[in-house]
C-alpha cells in the first residue's frame, strides 16, 4: 500500500474555498428562489424570502465535511466554520428582509433555529471525520 502525502497547505486553503463556496451557493440559491411576499386574498399575504428546499440541502454538506475533514484533520474547525458561516448570514438576511417588508414581528429569532441546528451537526460530522483520520494514521504506522 502507497503511503499518502501530507496535505499541502494550499490544497487546505482550496477545499476550505470549496466548502465556503458551496455552503454559499445553498444560501444564495435559497434568498434568490424566493417568491418573496404574494397576495393570497385581498387581505392576506404570503411571504416566502428563502426556499425551503435549498435550506433543507444545507444538510447535504455533511458529505464535503467529513471528506474534507478526513483528508485535512487539523483544520476540522475552519471546514465547520466555512460551512456554517454563510448558513447563518442567510438567516440574518432573511429576517431583513421581513423587516423591511413590515411583517414578522417578534419572530425573527425564530429564523436562527436553523443554523443553531445545523451547528452541532457539522462540529460532530467534522470531528468523526478528523477521529477516522487519525484512526488512519496509526493504522499506517
Amino acid at each position: 500500500m502507497t503511503e499518502r502525502r501530507e496535505p499541502s497547505i494550499a490544497e487546505t486553503a482550496a477545499v476550505l474555498a470549496g466548502v465556503l463556496v458551496l455552503s454559499s451557493t445553498l444560501a444564495v440559491l435559497a434568498l434568490l428562489t424566493a417568491s418573496g411576499v404574494t397576495r393570497t386574498g385581498p387581505d392576506s399575504y404570503k411571504a416566502e424570502f428563502t426556499r425551503p428546499e435549498w435550506v433543507w440541502a444545507g444538510l447535504l454538506l455533511v458529505v464535503p465535511l467529513f471528506f474534507a475533514a478526513r483528508r485535512h484533520p487539523d483544520f476540522k474547525g475552519f471546514f465547520a466554520l466555512a460551512a456554517l458561516l454563510p448558513q447563518y448570514l442567510q438567516t440574518v438576511a432573511e429576517q431583513d428582509e421581513y423587516a423591511a417588508a413590515g411583517i414578522g414581528h417578534g419572530t425573527s429569532g425564530i429564523g436562527l433555529i436553523w443554523p443553531l441546528m445545523l451547528t452541532p451537526l457539522f462540529i460532530w460530522v467534522v470531528c468523526h471525520g478528523g477521529d477516522q483520520a487519525a484512526k488512519r494514521s496509526v493504522s499506517a504506522t
